[in-house]
């Protein structure tokens, strides 16, 4: 991604976190590991959240442009993984 296309992405997710946050109970992180590479977090509060997302992300058709859009910036297909945080119990 060159700086002009990083720049243009980078405007592209101010723009949509709020409404990739607008479920309530989500937060998301973008993390650049290089001027190519970067990591993107949606941080669900509550599993009810991951799931009215996942809902969304499969038939609501703003969210359906907002991916299209997304998946525009990257140069091949993403990698999603699902990972749970751990219940350590209060110490």
């Amino acid at each position: 991604m060159s700086i002009g296309e990083r720049d243009a992405f980078e405007a592209f997710l101010y723009e949509a976190r709020p409404y990739y946050e607008s479920i309530g109970d989500v937060t998301m992180r973008v993390m650049w590991r290089d001027e190519r590479r970067f990591r993107e977090i949606f941080e669900y509060h509550t599993e009810a959240a991951y799931h009215a997302d996942d809902e969304r992300v499969t038939s609501d058709p703003v969210m359906a442009g907002y991916l299209t859009r997304w998946r525009s910036f990257l140069e091949s297909g993403p990698e999603v993984s699902v990972w749970r945080e751990m219940d350590l119990g209060e110490t």
